[in-house]
């Protein structure tokens, strides 16, 4: 036996383009949410003839160029499938991220993940319901 289904094309367009914008501004808002993290001061040590401080072991990486926080980007290209990435293809952020066997982690991502969650989901529930 064989059934058809039909549906409304338009509003299967119109929720799968709500969907998408949700997904968009969730992802957004965490791109903002990180670069703000990687804008902290250092708490760490006073370097002589340098304008600012190192992080300590556990903190977000501080300042030093404004690289890596200029690095984070959203990658919106699969939203229409309810993905949406977050991050940087700077190769040492990992090293700050994780650490190495010769450095402590200064993590910002996940922290930021953690804090960032239900300003991300309010974000996306705003957008959801437009």
């Amino acid at each position: 036996m064989t059934m058809r289904v039909h549906t409304d094309k338009r509003a299967v367009e119109r929720a799968m383009d709500k969907a998408r914008r949700a997904v968009s501004a969730g992802a957004i808002y965490f791109q903002g949410e990180a670069k703000k993290t990687l804008s902290a001061s250092g708490r760490g040590r006073k370097h002589s003839g340098l304008n600012y401080r190192s992080s300590k072991p556990g903190d977000p990486p501080t300042v030093q160029t404004g690289t890596l926080r200029r690095s984070i980007q959203s990658d919106l290209s699969q939203a229409n499938k309810g993905l949406a990435r977050v991050g940087t293809n700077i190769k040492y952020a990992s090293y700050l991220e994780w650490g190495t066997r010769n450095m402590a982690p200064r993590p910002f991502m996940r922290p930021t993940l953690k804090r960032s969650r239900s300003g991300m989901m309010k974000a996306i529930r705003r957008e959801a319901e437009r």
